[in-house]
């Protein structure tokens, strides 16, 4: 769910895939910090309540 989605975009998470794995480009990773994932929390849950 929510937080496997959250530490799969990690730089961590990023270099183990691979760096050279097709689709896994030099910016597709986030650096978590509290305040990005507030925002993301808001962002999802406000959308998520839209599609019901």
């Amino acid at each position: 769910g929510f937080g496997s989605y959250l530490l799969g975009m990690n730089k961590k998470t990023y270099e183990q895939a691979g760096v050279d794995t097709e689709g896994n480009t030099p910016g597709s990773y986030k650096e978590l910090e509290i305040g990005w994932m507030t925002g993301f929390l808001f962002v999802t849950a406000f959308v998520g309540l839209l599609a019901l």
